[in-house]
């Protein structure tokens, strides 16, 4: 967050304004060399950062999903913001070079401040790309609505469970998730029958899902059993077994 309202906004703030002022008052176009030179210099150092992120965002690509879609999907955040800048840098860097360019090709010196206006936006727009995914992950975002389902499916396949209600899961950390579901399980099955259905569920979801450290599940079935069996069993996974918490969902 930091990162995205000092550097980019501020970067790309500075970029506009003296691309306008520029504009006001364009220069007479001297010798492009070294403009050249310094761009060629940048892309490629923003190039090899950009490969480093780009190779990790690979490892974490689903089949037949493009890395756009990945990078947006991506809890690492770190990852995600060295991509977009470096994403950001290069396409900057495109920018300037055809400004340089079209100005001296048509001998206007206007179509250079014009790149570096354009280069504003478009550190302005990553800024607040990076602002939109840190607030998400800030205020605790969710998994995706294809991975909630499939959480759905694998607990609702185990034969004791009779019917799964509210799920709901929060990101804690790149590869930290918590997960607190409201399961009812078949009312014929006793307090031990349920503590193996909660292990197989545990391991069933950890075997899809490594990143859920944290489970919870509440079971409207276990009302009738004593307070002694109601008691709450919170569970920080994979050390301990899975839990049975009392019938009140988490805040």
């Amino acid at each position: 967050m930091i990162v995205a309202l000092s550097v980019f906004s501020v970067g790309g703030g500075m970029s506009v304004y003296e691309g306008i002022v520029s504009m006001q008052s364009a220069s007479v176009l001297g010798d492009p060399t070294w403009n050249y030179g310094v761009l060629a210099v940048s892309a490629v150092f923003e190039g090899l950062s950009w490969r480093v992120s780009r190779r990790e965002l690979e490892r974490c690509r689903r089949p037949g999903e493009s890395l756009w879609r990945a990078a947006l999907r991506s809890m690492d955040v770190l990852v995600f913001t060295v991509f977009v800048e470096d994403s950001a840098a290069l396409i900057g860097i495109a920018f300037a070079a055809c400004g340089v360019w079209l100005s001296h090709h048509f001998d206007n010196p206007l179509f250079d401040p014009a790149a570096s206006v354009a280069i504003g936006l478009v550190l302005i727009g990553a800024a607040a790309l990076l602002v939109h995914k840190s607030a998400r992950l800030l205020v605790g975002e969710s998994l995706d609505a294809g991975q909630i389902a499939k959480l759905r499916r694998i607990i609702a396949a185990d034969p004791a469970v009779e019917s799964v209600h509210h799920l709901l899961t929060m990101q804690l950390g790149p590869d930290k998730v918590l997960l607190t579901a409201a399961v009812r399980f078949e009312r014929r099955l006793d307090l031990d029958a349920v503590e193996h259905a909660i292990d197989r569920l545990e391991q069933a979801i950890k075997l899809h899902y490594p990143s859920i450290q944290q489970l919870f599940l509440e079971s409207g079935a276990l009302k009738g059993l004593s307070t002694s069996h109601r008691q709450a069993r919170a569970v920080d996974a994979p050390e301990a077994p899975g839990a049975i918490s009392a019938p009140h969902p988490p805040s």
